[in-house]
């Protein structure tokens, strides 16, 4: 799961995209749910296009905090070049790193001190896990785009300011089976969008009940 992938689900469209109103509009209200009509929170829409990609690194900082031996934020979005601090939060020391293709780092263990940012300064998915507590999993999306949000739990997203054009509207879930992308044409008359997705279940490594004690325990 390390790579922002995103792929037209030919054929696939009509059972997962329902509009409500006319894809022609600055603004475009989503709502993300699954089949069964759950909401969706963590879902991370952008509008991009060929116009919209800059070679710019943005100067932006973000922070995913370790707190009760989890990453908080679960999923974050930010544009590249954003430098993301990894604050430890917890009495136990963390082992933060990622292999992803987008970005590819290791920050060893530690407690009190916070290291460096880490720059992402490559587009895609960045999947984080901790070294020693195996079910801590987070995930940042970098994208080239300034037009782009996240759903919460009531699986909203709002982006608006969006200049008339022609773009693709991307959607990518830490659950979603293959990342969605649809042309879009926007104008000057707000829309609706629900977008319902096929999810695959949520696997993670079972989270340990282990004293706090001793160097790699927590």
């Amino acid at each position: 799961m390390n790579k922002f992938n995103p792929k037209v689900l030919t054929g696939l469209v009509v059972p997962f995209l329902f509009l409500i109103g006319k894809i022609d509009a600055s603004t475009i209200e989503i709502t993300v749910k699954d089949k069964k009509g759950n909401l969706l929170k963590n879902a991370v829409a952008t509008i991009t296009s060929s116009d919209l990609i800059s070679t710019q690194q943005s100067t932006n900082t973000a922070t995913i905090n370790q707190v009760n031996k989890e990453f908080v934020p679960e999923v974050s979005v930010v544009q590249k070049g954003t430098a993301i601090t990894f604050p430890n939060n917890d009495r136990v020391r963390h082992h933060v790193y990622s292999f992803s293709d987008a970005k590819s780092f290791d920050l060893p263990l530690y407690r009190e001190t916070s290291p460096d940012p880490v720059i992402f300064d490559k587009a895609g998915l960045v999947t984080l896990g901790c070294n020693i507590h195996d079910w801590m999993r987070a995930y940042v999306v970098v994208v080239e785009t300034p037009f782009y949000q996240i759903s919460g739990a009531d699986g909203r997203i709002s982006i608006d300011m969006i200049p008339a054009g022609k773009y693709q509207l991307e959607l990518w879930h830490p659950r979603q089976r293959q990342t969605f992308m649809q042309e879009v044409e926007l104008g000057a008359v707000p829309v609706s969008v629900e977008l319902v997705i096929p999810t695959k279940p949520n696997f993670r490594a079972k989270r340990r009940n282990s004293g706090n004690s001793g160097q790699y325990r927590g």
